[in-house]
């Protein structure tokens, strides 16, 4: 076997989500061993690597195992290897690299969870709930982009919110609406609804929504309502915020270098 603390870095590459197939408690001691070991071959500044999908149970898991024992947490978003899934055209879970550095027992260790999930840069996080919410926001926004270029959901009351990523609150829920009208002259478009104004039946219900498609001319709408506790500038704001996510979201024949409409009711972002 390896000596005690005889590396500087493990780098596990989706070793841990082999192993950790559920949250069962016999694949939890097996996944507390394995730490273990990699701990104790680690030296005090060293680092463990792990590529990982960070499925539920894990990420539960990693969130309270590090922190718990003095580690410090960086969660970095890799989209180069998403991009490529995509680009040869099969479907991938969002995919991260844990970086956790080893520190020596200190009593009373407050924990430091750093995250980089795409645009934002590193930052620090204040607690795990914000961590689990961007993350799981990311891995369902994944999901539903997939369905959405393979199928239409005409008929479907579909919705994904969008997480700021500095705070872990919701920042935008997108509401997607399918017409299956080829008289629609609009392939694709985006509708923002004023603050305050995302109760009312066209922008608050399932029938509402592609009763405003409808009026739009547009075969798959997005709806975007404004969170409470939210701050947005502009309308023009919201549109250089959203593009490249709803992009996401068009329909697979749309050519990537399409100008995507942005509708709303007047220039006013309303209030509440």
């Amino acid at each position: 076997s390896f000596q005690n603390e005889e590396f500087t870095c493990v780098l596990d590459k989706a070793t841990l989500d082999a192993l950790m197939t559920d949250g069962s408690s016999e694949v939890v001691s097996l996944v507390n061993k394995y730490f273990d070991e990699m701990s104790r071959v680690l030296r005090v500044g060293g680092r463990y690597v792990c590529v990982t999908l960070l499925q539920a149970h894990i990420l539960e898991h990693v969130l309270n195992w590090f922190p718990k024992n003095g580690w410090i947490m960086r969660i970095c978003r890799c989209e180069d290897a998403e991009k490529s899934q995509a680009e040869s055209g099969n479907f991938s879970f969002p995919v991260f690299v844990l970086v956790c550095t080893k520190f020596r027992h200190v009593d009373n260790f407050k924990q430091v969870i750093e995250v980089e999930l795409g645009g934002e840069g590193v930052h620090r996080v204040e607690s795990t709930q914000e961590v689990v919410r961007n993350i799981q926001q990311l891995q369902q926004f994944s999901l539903l982009r997939h369905t959405l270029h393979s199928q239409h959901i005409a008929g479907e009351d579909t919705s994904v919110e969008l997480c700021d990523p500095k705070t872990g609150g919701v920042r935008y829920v997108l509401h997607i609406v399918d017409s299956l009208k080829k008289s629609n002259s609009l392939k694709f478009a985006v509708f923002i609804v004023p603050h305050g104004r995302e109760h009312e039946w066209m922008f608050g219900s399932q029938r509402g929504r592609e009763k405003l498609a409808e009026s739009a001319g547009a075969r798959r709408l997005v709806v975007v309502h404004l969170m409470r506790g939210q701050t947005y500038h502009s309308l023009q704001g919201i549109q250089e915020e959203l593009s490249a996510r709803v992009m996401e979201l068009a329909p697979s024949a749309l050519p990537s270098n399409t100008k995507i409409p942005f509708l709303s009711v007047g220039e006013d972002l309303g209030s509440r």
